[in-house]
């Protein structure tokens, strides 16, 4: 009988409180997620609800208050930053402003070469080599090897950011709206580009955007999250296709499409999100999206809906069957 393959990423019920003065501020709370190699896991949900705390969690850039962080079966959760340094190679981030995630007194060159540096990978030459490979893989010019990085467009900035997060073979890249600052024509290079890589080099993806479309076409499993917690989750076409949540219709409710005429569909205001969500300091009773959820009840107050699986989808919503039906 074949072993069952290590998950390459397990974090079991990460929570995150903030201690502020004005209280504690729980940013997430009680998060499962499973990252396999070669998957890309989506983060959606309005600003605020959690997402990039959950990635700096994933990549050990902050403690969980609570709960656990497995890489390849080992429990790295409260490990030092002299132990943590091996798996902060197989852990690398892509965020979504390379202008300022590029050291802009070095090349080009040297960017790519520099986490290869710190983290003893080969000799001078090799790692020239081998960042000389990368920046082919990403599509940039030979001569822009010895570019600085404000001679490069955004486009091109992100390439090299792309390709300095591959230098050190990770297993996984934390995507945090990497696309969202470029044009959409660049978007979709460099969202080809991701898709490539990936299938050549067999990376795991965790990707934060805001922009759904962008997580349906790159996504293979996508977790809504609201006010710190996840509230429904699954096979990306599924809870797009067939979301069971409020919360997921109305973030998909927000979408605009083209229609066959040319057109563009017309937003139905009833069906959006109405009013903000309540403050992270003062999470209400019951189920936080109650005071905007057109299916809220005195049940919503008095009990938090835990993630249950309903269908082929994971979801927090008592009335997750009501939702089915419809």
């Amino acid at each position: 009988m074949s072993a069952i393959p290590q998950p390459l990423i397990e974090l079991s019920q990460i929570r995150k409180v903030f201690r502020t003065s004005h209280g504690a501020l729980t940013a997430v709370d009680s998060i499962d997620l499973i990252v396999e190699r070669g998957s890309t896991i989506g983060l959606v949900g309005e600003s605020g609800s959690g997402k990039s705390t959950v990635a700096r969690m994933l990549l050990r850039l902050l403690t969980p208050t609570s709960g656990s962080i497995r890489i390849l079966g080992e429990d790295v959760t409260g490990w030092s930053d002299k132990k943590l340094k091996p798996v902060r190679s197989m852990l690398q981030w892509v965020s979504q402003h390379p202008a300022a995630a590029l050291f802009p007194n070095l090349t080009v060159g040297q960017n790519i070469m520099e986490p290869m540096r710190i983290h003893g990978i080969g000799m001078a030459q090799e790692r020239q080599r081998k960042a000389r490979g990368l920046l082919a893989k990403v599509g940039i010019p030979q001569e822009g090897f010895h570019a600085f990085p404000h001679e490069l467009s955004g486009g091109q900035q992100q390439r090299v950011v792309i390709a300095r997060a591959l230098s050190v073979d990770p297993g996984c890249v934390v995507l945090d709206e990497a696309v969202s600052s470029l044009d959409v024509s660049v978007q979709a290079q460099i969202l080809n580009l991701l898709q490539d890589l990936q299938e050549e080099m067999n990376l795991s993806y965790l990707f934060i955007s805001h922009n759904l479309a962008v997580i349906r076409l790159v996504c293979d499993e996508v977790a809504v999250m609201f006010l710190g917690r996840v509230v429904e989750s699954g096979k990306t076409r599924e809870v797009f296709d067939h979301p069971l949540h409020p919360y997921t219709k109305k973030l998909l409710a927000a979408v605009p499409s083209f229609t066959p005429d040319g057109g563009v569909t017309q937003l139905d205001e009833s069906s959006l999100l109405q009013g903000d969500p309540p403050s992270p300091l003062n999470i209400p009773s019951g189920c936080a999206f109650r005071s905007r959820c057109p299916y809220a009840r005195e049940r919503c107050a008095q009990e938090r809906p835990l993630l249950r699986r309903v269908g082929t989808q994971d979801v927090a919503c008592h009335f997750a069957e009501e939702i089915a039906a419809e």
